[in-house]
This record gives structure tokens, C-alpha cells and sequence, in this order.
């Protein structure tokens, strides 16, 4: 039986035939899978001819002893805990058993499940209902980034779904919650402008003599594929405050309150009166990447090595 190293996911590959096996044409010295060739992209087909086993038609057919004893291992998802590259198989598991629903902002994953050994190893959150594992919104796209990135083994239709949903293009609409009843709305005063107006309305922590955080009394529920960037006002300079990390990141899923680090950086200035309007929210389109290692080092350019103010160099 070839290895196959755990980035090329060899765990699908057994989900692929464990998943479909025929059980009435199947024993202890033989399986039999039936897998449709025309369903697989090259990659997963290059793998099966790898295994020790052979096609008869749309039938997967396996004889050696060992390989027969390691599919068997897989079922009932014994795999999740037998094997340490795991991924491959919950992969395949859900795009057998699994559906993808788009209604408007909002996206639903549902999986045949009648255990939750999938939602205890991902520790993603999800609910089980009527024997169907369900991941929404934001987990929806947390749950399709941890099984789809970075492998070579899929089925295309869902990778396609999943890349057309943190890519999709829709008018996107932030939900506001109020967990003070004090909490101002953001607001901005044209429609064109970039970015809607935060107001703080209490103190919260104090880190040093001229730097405080502060509260906004608001959470924000961030659409799907977007992230929200928070900016000073162009008025805060005149207060003799700053924002004290310059550009604070929301994350899609962010539950907790929006809060707000000033510093003070005139000291005569006075002690802000509150509430107090001093920064805006804009959100920002989520660019989803991989990270890839190279091992030679990169290609030269006409900048080169040049930075911190290399350019201003004569």
C-alpha cells in the first residue's frame, strides 16, 4: 500500500471508498466501492491508482489485506480518532452526506449526523438537530476554510460553492446590538461617506495616566466575507487625543463589545466629556488567502532589499 503524506489528505481517499461500499458484494477478503470516475478530478484518480486496487467500470475494487483492514477502520467515523490526519475524511464525509443552503446574507450547512464526533474534534460551533450536524454564517465559513484549505483533494461543486461564498458579491448589511441602553447607533451623515461615526459612551479600563479605554456599548454581527477596520475621526487631532493603536481590525466573528483605546497626547487638553464621537467604522471586503513555504529565495526586483525610507536615498 503506497503512504500517502498527510497534506495530500490520503484520509479522502478512504472516506471516498469506506463511503461507498457495496456490502453485498463485499467481505473480509474483498471490497468493492462503487465510485462514479467521471465525479473525480484528476488528483483523487492519480491517488487511486496509487492503492493497490483496480476499476472494473464505476467499481473500486480492493483485495489486499491490509489496505482492506485500514478502510474498515473508517467507518462510523472511527477515523476521527484513529488516524491523525483526519481532515481528508471529514471532507469527504461532507460532501456525501452534506448540503450547502444560500438564503440572501445568510448561509446554512447541514450533515447526516447522528453522533458529534465531527463537532467535538473541529470545535467549530454547531448544533445538532434531528440527526443533521448544522453550522451557520460566519462557522460556515470557519468549518468550509478548515476542510478545503490548502489540499488538492475535493469535490469541485462544493469547492466552487465555498469559494463563491467568501467571494460573493451582495449589498452587505451590519447588524447592530445595543448592550448599553445608552449606546449611540453609528450613524455617518452622507450616504457616500466611507465610514459610519462610533461614539463612546463610557470609561472602561484605564492602562496608564494618559491612556484609557473606552466603551461604545454596541456589538457588532459582521456579514459574511467581510471585517471591519476602525479609524480615527479627522476631528479627533483637535481634542489632544489619538487613537492608541492607530487601526484597530473587528473580526467577522467578533461577539463582544466594540471598545475604544484613546491616548492623550496634549496634556493641557481636558478630560473628554462623554458621549464622545471619535472614530469611524468602515468595513472592508475579506480577502481569503493561503500561506505557502518556499524553500529558494525570491525572485530580485528594482527595489530589492531597499526599505525604511531607502527610496528617499540619493
Amino acid at each position: 500500500m503506497t503512504n500517502f503524506d498527510e497534506n495530500n489528505n490520503y484520509t479522502y481517499i478512504y472516506g471516498l471508498i469506506s463511503l461507498n461500499i457495496i456490502e453485498s458484494e463485499s467481505n473480509e477478503n474483498i471490497i468493492k466501492s462503487l465510485i462514479h470516475k467521471n465525479n473525480l478530478n484528476n488528483t483523487v484518480l492519480s491517488f487511486l491508482e496509487k492503492l493497490d486496487g483496480q476499476f472494473e467500470n464505476n467499481i473500486y475494487i480492493i483485495k489486499n489485506k491490509n489496505l482492506i483492514n485500514s478502510i474498515n477502520s473508517c467507518k462510523n467515523l472511527d477515523i476521527i480518532n484513529n488516524f491523525t490526519n483526519y481532515m481528508g475524511y471529514i471532507r469527504y464525509y461532507f460532501e456525501k452526506f452534506g448540503n450547502i443552503e444560500l438564503n440572501n446574507n445568510n448561509i446554512k450547512i447541514t450533515i447526516k449526523n447522528n453522533n458529534n464526533k465531527i463537532s467535538e474534534k473541529l470545535k467549530i460551533p454547531s448544533i445538532i438537530s434531528n440527526d443533521l450536524l448544522i453550522y451557520e454564517n460566519i462557522n460556515c465559513i470557519d468549518f468550509l476554510g478548515l476542510i478545503y484549505n490548502n489540499c488538492n483533494n475535493f469535490c469541485g461543486n462544493f469547492y466552487n460553492e465555498y469559494l463563491n461564498i467568501i467571494n460573493r458579491n451582495y449589498y452587505p448589511k451590519i447588524k447592530v446590538y445595543k448592550s448599553d441602553t445608552n449606546a449611540i447607533l453609528p450613524s455617518k451623515n452622507r450616504n457616500s461617506d466611507a465610514g459610519y461615526d462610533l461614539t463612546i459612551i463610557k470609561e472602561s479600563k484605564v492602562f496608564n495616566s494618559l491612556t484609557k479605554l473606552y466603551d461604545t456599548g454596541i456589538k457588532l454581527d459582521i456579514p459574511n466575507g467581510y471585517y471591519v477596520e476602525v479609524y480615527p475621526r479627522s476631528s479627533l487631532s483637535k481634542s489632544g487625543y489619538m487613537l492608541a493603536n492607530s487601526v484597530g481590525i473587528i473580526d467577522q466573528g467578533y461577539r463582544g463589545n466594540i471598545y475604544i483605546a484613546l491616548t492623550k497626547i496634549d496634556e493641557n487638553s481636558p478630560d473628554l466629556e462623554l458621549p464622545f464621537k471619535c472614530c469611524q467604522m468602515i468595513l472592508k471586503k475579506q480577502v481569503y488567502s493561503d500561506i505557502e513555504e518556499v524553500f529558494e529565495d525570491l525572485t530580485l526586483t528594482d527595489r530589492n532589499h531597499g526599505g525604511y525610507g531607502s527610496t528617499n536615498k540619493n
